[in-house]
């Protein structure tokens, strides 16, 4: 929660021949300018993106998967629960990489998924660890390519 500005929290700050929000001191777009009106609104532009950029890193902590067995089918839980098809696409070219050549290839072509870097700690163990253990149960593998599968939507 935070308190949007109104014209009517600005004073004018003769020595600066500018109007300063009486509520926020900060260094934010707004809280210091020529016309009260236009930089509340400019304030209020500024606070709402922030909130929202807060709220983003918030959902996206809480989602955070941290990887504890280091084995593929922990990935591929992952991908299940929370990946998109094409990153699930991603991931079984991954793990049906024929040589170490190409599971580095796949591998770089998976860092730009947003999602596996930004929400798990995946992308150093299919880096280091499990490019060697290539074992997941059959019925991972069976709703893995059910979910690469389908359509992004």
């Amino acid at each position: 929660m935070f308190r949007l500005a109104t014209k009517d929290d600005y004073e004018f700050i003769p020595e600066l021949g500018l109007w300063e929000l009486t509520f926020d001191k900060r260094p934010v777009q707004g809280v210091r300018c020529d016309d009260p009106e236009t930089g509340a609104k400019l304030y209020n532009q500024s606070r709402m993106r922030l909130e929202a950029a807060r709220r983003a890193e918030n959902s996206r902590k809480k989602r955070y998967r941290i990887m504890r067995t280091f084995s593929w089918d922990e990935v591929f839980d992952w991908c299940l629960t929370q990946a998109s098809p094409s990153e699930c696409r991603l991931m079984l070219t991954l793990y049906h990489s024929p040589d170490s050549t190409c599971y580095r290839i796949n591998l770089n072509r998976l860092r730009a998924s947003k999602s596996l870097m930004r929400e798990t700690n995946f992308y150093p163990f299919l880096g280091l660890i499990l490019e060697q253990k290539r074992m997941v149960s059959a019925e991972y593998l069976t709703k893995m390519k059910e979910k690469a599968a389908q359509d992004e939507t």
